[in-house]
């Protein structure tokens, strides 16, 4: 009887107050697109400033500009159909369009430089053409940025815009022009996470362009105001960013469509491993599945013949260190891509149980040390190998690709690794088989406590 009653007053409460329906998420260009056929006020942040709104002035300033836009057909409006590029094009002045890595279609492999034609510039061509040339500057007066984002550090596209900013400063100080970017915000898909050590100032590069952790938390937008912090890069209203609408941090990507980003960066699957194992971009003695099925998800190697044991012995790790949220099971492949192409290769799948609980930095310390540990000099002798070679230019490097140099440098595995790290001490303390993923986590977890205290005065959501 009382089951009954309180059936029977949770229904009359539920009619009486009805719950509210969650409003969806507006990416920062559906609340562009939404004002500019609508004329609705259109919410703006800038450095230094309240958030403002500029009502119908903003669209008439905006119809007097030459406009660029920085995007690809990987982003999108929210519900997944259109392309931002064909959104603004229909409603907006564009004069020219710039690609990142991946091309237009977010197809090409990466490292594959992308060629301009006519008033569609490459932002990825060789190591000089990073930056957009002053005669691509020219055609425009304002840049609208809008491209997905993943959360990880080394994910390029974010650094191509603080080439992009640094290029607009320099442009200005030579030719006196104004030049305005919009930034139109994203969901960062793990905004919930920050980890890892931040990079340090030597191992700056596309890869890894902000001092921030591997994983920051920060959407792009956020990331532009801190860079512009940073390094006064753009003053005032020369720096917009229109946020994203209905989203909080703490919500990541959740009912929300993803789509592939560029070729391996197809699923929500791949995104979550990925921070744990793309280090291995830097090793050539692991396949993480390039081309695969399931690309960024595991490290396989021919050399490894106890996938089981070494998958256990992760497991337990992690539980040692309280790692939650990941689980590691043995995996078998035999490659269709480089390295080890054609060869029965052993290791462990990573499988992302709970995107909120990992710790994916850490999680990859757990990763080096119990390979450090479980195989010894088999493993640490080949980061070995690779430190004596990366100033090589032999075909077991990177040497061969087109963006195979950084301020002079040659790009080789172990600079890449660097990079990826954002240090260097944690490789030689591997070669020297005294990693320690306990102190590692430490000291991430230090960097990752001051850096939240830096940019809390810049966070959006």
């Amino acid at each position: 009887m009382k089951h009954r009653a309180l059936i029977f007053l949770s229904l009359v409460m539920g009619f009486a107050f009805p719950m509210r329906a969650t409003a969806p998420v507006q990416f920062g260009v559906d609340c562009l697109v939404d004002y500019l056929d609508n004329k609705k006020t259109l919410d703006l942040r800038m450095p230094g400033r309240f958030p403002w709104d500029q009502g119908e002035y903003f669209k008439d300033w905006l119809m007097q500009q030459r406009i660029g836009i920085i995007s690809n057909t990987s982003a999108r409006l929210n519900d997944g159909s259109t392309c931002v590029e064909e959104a603004l094009s229909q409603r907006l002045p564009i004069t020219s369009y710039f690609y990142l890595e991946h091309g237009r279609n977010s197809k090409e492999e990466a490292s594959v430089a992308i060629a301009s034609v006519g008033n569609r510039f490459s932002l990825y061509g060789s190591e000089a053409q990073l930056s957009p040339a002053f005669e691509m500057l020219d055609t425009v007066t304002t840049v609208i940025y809008c491209v997905p984002d993943v959360g990880s550090r080394c994910y390029t596209y974010a650094g191509s815009l603080f080439y992009f900013m640094d290029a607009i400063k320099a442009y200005q100080e030579k030719t006196g022009k104004k030049m305005t970017l919009i930034v139109l915000d994203r969901p960062n898909p793990i905004s919930f996470c920050v980890d890892g050590v931040v990079r340090e100032e030597a191992w700056q590069s596309l890869m890894g362009f902000l001092p921030v952790p591997f994983c920051h938390g920060l959407t792009v937008g956020e990331q532009a105001l801190f860079y512009n912090k940073q390094q006064k890069v753009l003053r005032d209203a020369q720096l917009i960013v229109v946020p994203v609408k209905n989203w909080s941090r703490n919500q990541g990507f959740e009912n929300l469509k993803w789509v592939a980003t560029s070729p391996n960066m197809r699923t929500l699957e791949t995104l979550y491993a990925y921070p744990i194992t793309v280090l291995a971009e830097g090793f050539d003695f692991f396949n993480l599945g390039r081309g695969e099925a399931h690309p960024f998800c595991y490290w396989v190697a021919d050399w490894i013949t106890d996938g089981e044991v070494l998958a256990e012995k992760l497991n337990t790790r992690c539980k040692e260190l309280g790692l939650a949220g990941v689980q590691f099971s043995a995996y078998t492949i035999t490659p269709q891509q480089r390295p080890m192409t054609g060869k029965r290769c052993e290791g462990f799948f990573v499988h992302v149980k709970d995107p909120r609980l990992y710790k994916p930095i850490a999680t990859q310390y757990v990763l080096l040390e119990v390979l450090q540990n479980h195989y010894g000099k088999n493993f640490t002798d080949r980061i070995k190998v690779l430190q004596d070679k990366r100033n090589s230019t032999n075909k077991d490097g990177l040497a061969d690709k087109p963006l195979n140099t950084h301020r002079g440098k040659v790009l080789s595995y172990y600079h890449q690794a660097c990079w990826l790290m954002g240090t260097e001490k944690f490789l030689e303390q591997l070669i020297d088989g005294r990693f320690d993923a306990p102190s590692a986590i430490h000291e991430a977890n230090l960097d990752c406590e001051r850096f939240k205290k830096e940019v809390q005065d810049l966070l959006i959501y």
